[in-house]
């Protein structure tokens, strides 16, 4: 079924932009954003889902080892920042 969407000028201009970057149109642009977040929001509630089953079970990670993977996780990234 068609679907009509209303965009300002600037928000036209850049898909138009984008579309044509992508040696495409810019329905075929929305459509396949369209797909992707559907496809994404898809996961998302799947893995809110599930983790939330997993809490009701209580099956949780003990708070130690959560610091200290998040404690491995940031002197990792400040390394690599350079600091």
């Amino acid at each position: 079924m068609p679907l009509t969407i209303h965009l300002d000028e600037a928000t036209k201009a850049q898909l138009d932009a984008i579309a044509l970057s992508l040696s495409s149109t810019p329905e075929t642009v929305v459509k396949q954003v369209v797909d992707s977040y559907l496809e994404n929001d898809a996961k998302f509630r799947s893995d809110v889902e599930a983790g939330l089953v997993s809490a009701v079970q209580e099956n949780f990670y003990p708070a130690d080892d959560v610091e200290r993977e998040f404690s491995s996780l940031r002197a990792n990234y400040l390394s690599k920042a350079g600091q």
